[in-house]
């Protein structure tokens, strides 16, 4: 018996970080996040628009994301790679980008388990996995096909610390694999710039004692690539840092205050709920708080005080990339705090399977609500698209304005749905052909605002001019037009003077006093105007005085009074000007000739005319880069 056992082929030796519950993890991952009825949304619209050509795909390695020059200062090549080659395997199956976000999610939560394992064990690994791969604040990173920038930027940061440790507890193992996982995770997002801390933190964490520091200084080739790859992004977008342009200006209360606000949401997932919960006392709400603070108790009562200091830790610094977000208004909007939430799940992992559960239970209510959600836009914008595109081929002329297209699953706000990238949903590869190519502008205020100034028309009537227009009623079913032209309206006569693309000089010597350009009314002078420039995204409309000589009869409109007009009813000292919101549609619209509707007003503020042909007004993609910079 004793020479059996001798002659027995020795066991395979386990190494840390080992997760033999992996494939399970994986599987109830992608069952909980299972793509159901999935649809493009908003940025999908563009996404999948541009990565048509293989050439624009690939000038995003040497320009910015989309080859948007403003708005944006993004450099997320291999997020625009993986929509072109899933368009190219696949066609415009949404379900497949659904898809590719759920198993990068997959494999998220597998890494999150594995590192767990490393501190906790298998068990208490597995448990942290879970955690993070059902949190619901993980929605829009997967149920929105650009929400990958989340998803995969975050699987390949992990891939990256992962092969690190690893390089450390096999002698066979290489560092390259993590170099090379850390270069797909900083073009996928600016967030993954994190990398070489947080990789050195856990192998200096992971390490024997007599070894740590010898350890972690060994990882500096992230840290070298990560540079390197800073270098290139500046060549390439002439900045070193991104994120959008009008970022709010960091003030470190504000931002600590934000920070806690969003750690607050991610400790207790029902206040996702609070907008239905408000018949229901407030302690209802607060309940889901529980399973954290009893995670909390328990390490401190093992005298855990390092691992919870380091999930705090890595909550806080992995975050530190979306510090202009911290002030943020609306504190559900945790999308962004993807990766951050690891370090709450390795809290709840460590404490054991009843907090684990505890935790999955105050989940369950927020994780049902928004799925339903997402699932029921999903339908809707797959129903209103496919009627737009069925009612398109019945009408003439070009653009084609649409009245109650949803910006969001209003009232409750919480997917997304046709907020930008509309005139590209007539457009390749969303039609069968280019002969049915069709221009879409949404016939709604640019900005969502409430006190937003609106023509008097409403959804119901169709523009003064001889223009086709739809309407999405509040069922989601399209009324095919021309809706009725608004009241008798005398028709104006236009002309504009000025240059047919309004460049940065020009625009600066406009302000300047050294450059002048008008809209001329031929025979009509009116106590005020109501001028109003029609985007992709929604319309922006303003009132001005009129410059006309009294004798000529004519009336005149500086194109510097309508610029410089504000769109919103109340005064104030914010952007709320109509060339300020010009940024956006002059860097994503396809055309940045905006069709103008010119109306007369009398004493008491009634349109007595209207041009019926649209005035066209264009300007340089280089005023979108000179209106990001004035942010800055």
């Amino acid at each position: 018996m004793a020479l059996t056992t001798d002659l027995a082929p020795p066991r395979p030796r386990r190494y840390r970080g080992e997760l033999p519950a992996a494939p399970l993890l994986f599987a109830l991952i992608v069952v909980a996040w299972y793509p159901i009825h999935a649809y493009w949304q908003s940025d999908d619209f563009l996404a999948l628009h541009y990565t048509q050509s293989l050439r624009a795909t690939l000038s995003d390695f040497v320009g910015p994301q989309y080859g948007l020059d403003g708005v944006a200062l993004f450099y997320r090549p291999f997020i625009t790679l993986s929509f072109w080659i899933e368009q190219r395997l696949f066609g415009t199956d949404p379900w497949v980008s659904h898809m590719s976000n759920t198993l990068a999610h997959a494999v998220s939560a597998c890494l999150v388990g594995s590192i767990a394992a490393r501190f906790a064990g298998s068990l208490k690994g597995f448990l942290a996995g879970l955690v993070f791969g059902l949190a619901p604040i993980h929605t829009g990173s997967i149920l929105w096909a650009v929400g990958r920038v989340d998803s995969h930027t975050t699987m390949w940061l992990l891939l990256a610390c992962v092969f690190t440790l690893r390089r450390f507890e096999r002698k066979r193992c290489r560092l390259w694999p993590a170099l090379v996982c850390g270069v797909l995770a900083l073009g996928s997002k600016e967030s993954a710039i994190v990398l070489p801390v947080v990789a050195a933190a856990l192998v200096f964490a992971d390490a024997p004692r007599r070894t740590r520091w010898h350890r972690t200084l060994r990882t500096w080739p992230l840290l070298a690539c990560t540079a390197a790859f800073v270098c290139v992004r500046r060549l390439a977008l002439g900045h070193w840092i991104g994120g959008y342009s009008a970022k709010p200006p960091i003030v470190p209360t504000a931002a600590a205050e934000g920070l806690a606000s969003k750690a607050w949401h991610c400790m207790n997932p029902m206040l996702m709920l609070r907008g239905d919960l408000t018949d229901a006392p407030e302690w209802i709400v607060h309940l889901g708080l529980l399973p954290f603070v009893a995670a909390t108790v328990y390490l401190l009562w093992r005298r855990r005080m390092d691992a919870l200091a380091f999930a705090l830790a890595w909550f806080a610094f992995t975050a530190l990339p979306a510090i202009h977000s911290f002030g943020d208004a609306d504190p559900a909007n945790l999308r962004l705090f993807y990766l951050p939430f690891a370090g709450f799940a390795f809290v709840i992992g460590a404490s054991g399977p009843i907090v684990t559960v505890a935790m999955l239970a105050a989940f369950a209510l927020p994780t049902v609500h928004l799925h339903r959600d997402y699932y029921a836009a999903f339908r809707e914008a797959r129903r209103t698209h496919d009627q737009l595109r069925t009612a398109a081929a019945e009408l003439e002329g070009d653009p084609l304005f649409v009245a109650g297209l949803p910006r969001t699953n209003a009232p409750r706000n919480t997917a997304v749905m046709f907020q930008v990238g509309v005139d590209r949903l007539l457009r390749e590869p969303f039609v069968p052909r280019p002969a049915l190519e069709r221009t879409v502008l949404a016939l709604r205020p640019l900005d969502a605002r409430p006190d937003s100034l609106r023509i008097p028309y409403g959804e119901s009537s169709g523009l003064p001019f001889d223009a086709p227009t739809l309407l999405v009623d509040d069922g989601g079913r399209i009324v095919v037009g021309p809706l009725p032209r608004p009241g008798p309206l005398a028709d104006l006569e236009l002309r504009y003077d000025g240059p047919a693309a309004l460049t940065r000089r020009f625009l600066t010597d406009l302000d300047g006093g050294r450059a002048n350009a008008s809209i001329a009314v031929a025979g009509v002078r009116a106590t005020a105007w109501r001028v109003t420039l029609f985007t992709a995204g929604g319309y922006l409309t303003c009132i001005v005085s009129d410059h006309g000589d009294r004798e000529a009869g004519d009336g005149l409109i500086a194109l510097r009074d309508v610029l410089l007009a504000r769109y919103v009813a109340a005064p104030g000292a914010d952007r709320a000007h109509v060339f300020l919101a010009l940024e956006v549609p002059i860097a994503l619209d396809l055309d940045t000739r905006f069709p103008v509707l010119v109306e007369a007003l009398d004493a008491h503020g009634a349109p007595t005319g209207a041009n019926r042909t649209p005035l066209w007004i264009g300007f340089d993609r280089e005023v979108a880069a000179m209106l990001g910079t004035s942010h800055s």
